[in-house]
């Protein structure tokens, strides 16, 4: 294991003490680096309200990173692209589990990747071929979801076009994050207070994170409508 996944393992949150949403600032405002103006300070969380899917019994657990999940990657993405090579340009590596050092939930993220929407009924029948249940978009413009076969390493597959605003998501997130270990290091210590207080309610989980997340994209370029859009997904009610 390398020095940063050793060290994730050993960071300290004091008790009592949570993380918060990130402190997002206005891009240069008061100076200071991108990583300054999305630092994740540490304070006491404010209560999250959340009255979304009150009956959802998903446990949400958050572990500190493995090398082992670019080997799954891997041995998935070797099962997949042989079906999908000439309709797809690439299979990408998504999610926390993509980003070196960063602490996530044992699931692998990936996603296929086709050129234009029109390229996506094929992709779809290619996937289910493997074995994959098609799950819709699940709310989510521009992103199909699938169920795995059963024996496979957990892992969620999704299908993009390359154009699709949830892929440019994923992309700019997972990037941000490896290109800055520090607001990884930070990221991932909020995302195991939120694991800890969410256990049995993966919309609280997921409310709770998406203020980073809206300002990661905001350093990444993103416009304001395109993330009004993704928080409103992010936020979902019942």
């Amino acid at each position: 294991m390398n020095a940063r996944a050793a060290n994730i393992g050993s960071s300290r949150v004091e008790p009592g003490l949570k993380f918060s949403h990130a402190r997002i600032f206005n891009s240069g405002a008061n100076g200071g680096t991108d990583a300054d103006r999305l630092r994740i300070a540490p304070t006491e969380m404010k209560s999250i309200p959340s009255q979304r899917r009150p009956n959802n019994r998903l446990t949400v657990v958050v572990v500190d990173y493995d090398p082992a999940w670019v080997e799954t990657f891997e041995q998935l993405r070797t099962r997949i692209w042989p079906v999908v090579c000439d309709v797809a340009t690439t299979i990408e590596h998504i999610g926390s589990t993509a980003v070196p050092g960063l602490a996530a939930k044992a699931i692998v993220d990936i996603s296929v990747v086709v050129p234009t929407p029109a390229h996506v009924p094929m992709a779809i029948e290619r996937l289910v071929s493997l074995g994959y249940l098609h799950q819709g978009n699940l709310g989510v413009e521009g992103r199909e979801a699938f169920g795995a076969p059963t024996l496979l390493p957990a892992h969620h597959l999704y299908l993009c076009p390359s154009n699709s605003l949830a892929l440019r998501n994923h992309l700019a997130v997972r990037d941000y994050l490896r290109a800055h270990p520090d607001i990884a290091d930070e990221y991932g210590a909020l995302k195991k207070q939120l694991a800890a207080r969410f256990t049995h309610d993966i919309d609280g989980y997921i409310d709770g994170k998406t203020d980073t997340i809206l300002g990661i994209l905001r350093m990444a370029g993103f416009q304001s409508e395109e993330l009004e859009k993704i928080a409103r997904v992010n936020r979902r009610s019942v």
